[in-house]
């Protein structure tokens, strides 16, 4: 297990789905973000999509080639504006634990065992000062993320970036979810499952990006004088990558095979 000062990394989480993000109004979670592309989410979304660990560095509307965590440092510094920023503020805390789950292989007339990793599962948990419903909403409305359909007709889930839900469309095909599937679906397993979290360390600039996370918990800090803090977790049992000395964040799909 790893604890991170917030002072010492910077911290987004973006949706699992290539374009589309999710805004919250007064506790009530909507998608959002399927204009054009990608880059095209204002800074009022509360969670971007999954192309979003970036700046666009001047460049237009649709670029994704300079892939970052933006916080206000580099704002100040006149590197990116301020609909870059996609980093956690009031950040006070960051605690990422990694388990994995064995199982004992025996055969019958064999004296040797063997123990076999089945899985791994990586658990987040992001403290912040307490300043909106932000968490509360993801936690209560949102856990898994996107659900995402090939059509509006919402017959088959999404499992590829297909380039015709880049637009709004297919605004129709897309549903927040909270406990796997709308009810009258079946989907065990989709690509977009989930959140994607990244923390950065500020002084090495490795990124630790984790897939396909879900929303286990929510808690608040209580004082005499009101809420303090919140957290908020996550959890993932899809293989995490790792980046070093300031190299782009993973934004690449997960795959079926992967889940």
């Amino acid at each position: 297990m790893a604890y991170f000062q917030g002072r010492d990394v910077r911290v987004a989480f973006t949706t699992e789905h290539y374009s589309l993000g999710i805004k919250n109004t007064n506790g009530d979670l909507a998608v959002t973000g399927h204009q054009d592309g990608p880059t095209d989410v204002g800074p009022t979304d509360l969670v971007k999509n999954r192309k979003w660990p970036m700046h666009r560095g001047g460049a237009a509307s649709g670029s994704d080639t300079a892939l970052g965590l933006v916080d206000a440092d580099e704002v100040t510094d006149t590197e990116a504006s301020t609909d870059e920023i996609n980093t956690l503020s009031d950040l006070t805390a960051v605690e990422v634990g990694v388990d994995k789950t064995d199982e004992d292989i025996a055969y019958f007339g064999q004296n040797t065992k063997m123990m076999a990793e089945i899985k791994k599962v990586y658990t987040i948990s992001i403290t912040r000062k307490k300043s909106n419903n932000d968490f509360e909403a993801l936690y209560r409305s949102g856990r898994m993320g996107i659900l995402a359909y090939t059509s509006s007709s919402k017959i088959e889930v999404e499992n590829t970036d297909l380039a015709g839900h880049l637009d709004a469309s297919n605004a129709d095909a897309y549903e927040i979810v909270n406990s796997g599937a709308d009810g009258t679906k079946s989907a065990q397993k989709w690509t977009h499952m989930g959140y994607r979290v990244h923390v950065k360390e500020k002084h090495a600039g490795a990124i630790m990006t984790f897939r396909n996370c879900c929303i286990s918990g929510y808690s608040v800090s209580l004082s005499p004088e009101g809420i303090q803090e919140e957290t908020l977790e996550f959890y993932s049992e899809v293989d995490a990558k790792h980046v070093g000395g300031d190299a782009n964040a993973n934004t690449t799909l997960t795959t079926l095979t992967e889940l």
